[in-house]
C-alpha cells in the first residue's frame, strides 16, 4: 500500500505508485499456482488502487478488444486473473501471464492540488524475454494521505 504525507511532492508519489505497481505484478506471477490467493491479491490490489468504496471506476484494460471498458471489480478482476468464470471469453487472465519486468517511460504529467495525471508507456516483460508496449493514462487522487 502507498501511503504519502500532504508534504510529499507529487512526482515522487507517482513514482511510488508505480515501484508498488510493478512488485504486485511480480508478486501474483510468482503465486499463479494459487489462484484463491491471486484472486484476493488482486480484489485488494484493485480496491486500494482504484477507490471502489467510493464507486464507479474508469478502468481500460491493457490488451481487451471486445470489451474494452470495465466499470466494476468483477470485470477488472476478471480481465486480470482470467479462467473458466471470466466476465469475457478474451480475459486469459494478465496479471497470471510469467512478466518478469514492468517498466515505464513516462511522457508527461499533470499536477493539480490533490490529482495528477499521468500518460506514457509501459513495457511488459516475460520468461522470453519477449516485450510488449503499450501505453497508458493514469489519474491519480489524494484521498486520506493516500495516492
Amino acid at each position: 500500500m502507498l501511503v504519502i504525507s500532504l508534504y510529499t511532492t507529487p512526482n515522487h508519489c507517482v513514482k511510488q505508485f508505480y515501484n508498488t505497481s510493478g512488485n504486485h505484478s511480480q508478486f501474483i506471477v510468482l503465486n499463479h499456482f494459487i489462484i484463491p490467493l491471486c484472486k484476493q491479491f488482486t480484489s485488494n490490489f484493485l480496491n486500494e488502487r482504484y477507490n471502489l468504496k467510493e464507486g464507479k471506476i474508469l478502468f481500460k484494460p491493457t490488451k481487451a478488444s471486445e470489451e474494452q471498458f470495465r466499470p466494476n471489480l468483477d470485470m477488472a478482476l476478471s480481465y486480470f486473473i482470467g479462467g473458466e468464470d471470466s466476465f469475457c471469453k478474451e480475459d486469459q487472465g494478465f496479471a497470471m501471464k510469467p512478466w518478469i519486468k514492468v517498466s515505464f517511460e513516462n511522457s508527461g504529467f499533470i499536477f493539480e492540488k490533490n490529482r495528477a495525471i499521468a500518460m506514457g508507456n509501459y513495457f511488459f516483460t516475460d520468461l522470453n524475454e519477449k516485450t510488449i508496449k503499450v501505453e497508458y493514462s493514469f489519474g491519480y487522487k489524494l484521498i486520506e494521505k493516500t495516492l
